[in-house]
């Protein structure tokens, strides 16, 4: 039998996971809310006013919930609320963790889920004593929800048509978040955004003249070695170049450097 909404909603709070219902997206593709389809974020904001306080894990107040909206999908409010601390990777972020996991070393295995746009959302536990605001784009394609904030959840419907879903062993009824590394909360909490996906990086911030070639060399070889897209590492040294070297190399140069690094990990 297909679990209903309720259904899930029930089983995220038997978990102490606290949940809120969220606008569905109707036949036509447009968002319950009063703004159908102009809304711009169609089924993923609450239904609600008060949402963040009154998310709950109470099942009498979920089934009433869910009873007046059978459809409703189903949020669950990150940041001290859950003990959540979500990095939303889309629109290209999966280039930019690449890179950035080049630099600093892999992410941990934790709670992972796949939206319906096709990105990722990586759980892990919120650091009490930190300040980590909710972000959009802190890193090209990288975003930060934490304390005020929300994520939809499977087995919710995005506008799409498709499903949130957890990968598999990854739900949070299979293991907890893990912490976040040191580097990823760093980058979570500068006020400021990052252009490329290197910047906060151990690398320099400025790469000089008779350092540029080797910097940008070592970082295409670590990139391959991470198996990032052939073009991910292609535009990454060109947002890396024009950002940090000084003088910026020529295209025909960085070409260069980009097979030369495929030729290093080649021969490995």
């Amino acid at each position: 039998m297909k679990m209903t909404m309720m259904d899930a909603a029930i089983k995220y709070a038997e978990a102490n996971i606290p949940v809120i219902p969220l606008h569905w997206i109707c036949e036509d593709g447009s968002c319950s809310c009063k703004a159908g389809s102009d809304c711009d974020s169609k089924g993923k904001h609450p239904l609600y006013t008060g949402w963040y306080k009154n998310s709950t894990t109470d099942v009498e107040q979920i089934k009433k919930w869910w009873t007046k909206t059978p459809n409703a999908n189903i949020g669950i409010p990150t940041g001290e609320k859950s003990g959540w601390l979500v990095l939303d990777v889309d629109d290209g972020g999966d280039e930019t963790l690449s890179a950035l996991e080049a630099t600093h070393g892999k992410l941990p295995d934790t709670v992972t889920a796949v939206t319906g746009s096709g990105g990722r959302h990586y759980v892990f536990i919120y650091p009490k004593g930190r300040s980590i605001p909710n972000k959009t784009k802190f890193a090209p394609g990288l975003d930060t929800r934490s304390t005020g904030g929300l994520i939809a959840v499977a087995p919710s419907i995005h506008v799409s048509g498709n499903r949130y879903e957890w990968i598999k062993d990854h739900s949070p009824f299979d293991r907890t978040p893990a912490e976040a590394p040191a580097w990823l909360l760093k980058l979570m909490e500068k006020e400021e955004v990052l252009l490329t996906p290197f910047e906060g990086s151990s690398i320099i911030a400025e790469i000089k003249e008779g350092s540029r070639n080797s910097t940008l060399t070592s970082l295409a070889g670590s990139m391959r070695a991470r198996g990032m897209t052939e073009e991910g590492i292609y535009t990454a040294l060109l947002a890396e170049n024009n950002a940090r070297c000084n003088p910026p190399l020529d295209e025909a140069e960085i070409k260069k450097i980009y097979s030369l690094g495929f030729q290093r990990v080649s021969s490995l």
